[in-house]
């Protein structure tokens, strides 16, 4: 089950690029354990948008990686979000990530949190949106992969489940989570001004600049592994943390137009 992107069965990979990719991984996975050293930058950003925009396998690989170096570095994480969503699994697994997440996370709509996109903002410490943002559009769909036609899934077992999760999210997070129900229930969709005053993201920020300037001073509470502390956030400098070449080229091939020339 997908929220908002089209579901496509799950099939056996070309053995040539398999070994592109475990190569790729040794490769990469050496550049990101070379590279974890410390750091002038007292906060780590990365970016959800693009090749890594659709939330999928490589995005949850991506956000792991950095979230491991921030937390190693005990810096908050900044998460840019430009996404349309993506998959329901690794939604709720980076969502989870988040949520015990031993440093602050920060989300940022650049421009659009779509679908799954607009759930996994919801553990995260802080999240703000440009003015212009807009947020939701939740309820799930299936794609038939030989049609191409697509349905809105109504079937309450499935809704349910996706509703508790989110909503789950909103309310260990104080938001508000009848809207983010709506999100799915209603495909509500949101501005950034109007999230603000429906308390689904935090306030409104022009730019990167700006943000960080409106959360600086402002305390989190960070809970993990039993343990519960506030942090208060201080961000003087950022480093952009890119995701590997493995991470693109996984996701590259896990694109639906390439998936029909490579895969088998």
């Amino acid at each position: 089950m997908i929220l908002g992107m089209p579901l496509y069965s799950q099939v056996k990979v070309n053995i040539l690029f398999l070994l592109v990719l475990v190569s790729i991984f040794t490769f990469s996975t050496a550049l990101f354990i070379k590279g974890e050293s410390r750091s002038p930058y007292n906060a780590i950003l990365i970016r959800i948008e693009g090749v890594i925009g659709t939330i999928d396998a490589p995005t949850e690989e991506y956000v792991k990686q950095a979230l491991a170096l921030a937390e190693d570095r005990g810096a908050p994480l900044i998460v840019v979000i430009n996404s349309y969503g993506g998959y329901v699994d690794p939604t709720i697994n980076i969502a989870n990530m988040i949520l015990e997440a031993r440093t602050p996370v920060i989300g940022f709509v650049m421009d659009r949190a779509f679908s799954a996109a607009s759930i996994l903002v919801q553990p995260m410490h802080i999240v703000a949106s440009v003015p212009y943002g807009v947020i939701g559009a939740a309820q799930p769909i299936t794609v038939n992969p030989v049609t191409g036609q697509y349905e809105f899934v109504n079937e309450s077992k499935i809704i349910n489940s996706v509703v508790a999760m989110a909503v789950r999210y909103a309310e260990i997070r104080g938001r508000n989570a009848s809207a983010v129900e709506m999100f799915i229930r209603k495909n509500l969709v949101l501005s950034g001004e109007e999230a603000v005053k429906s308390k689904v993201v935090d306030l409104v920020a022009n730019n990167l600049d700006e943000l960080i300037s409106s959360i600086n001073g402002r305390t989190v509470t960070l809970t993990y592994s039993g343990v519960k502390r506030n942090a208060t956030i201080s961000i003087h400098s950022y480093e952009e943390f890119s995701p590997s070449l493995y991470i693109q080229v996984y996701a590259y091939l896990r694109d639906s137009t390439i998936n029909s020339v490579l895969w088998f």
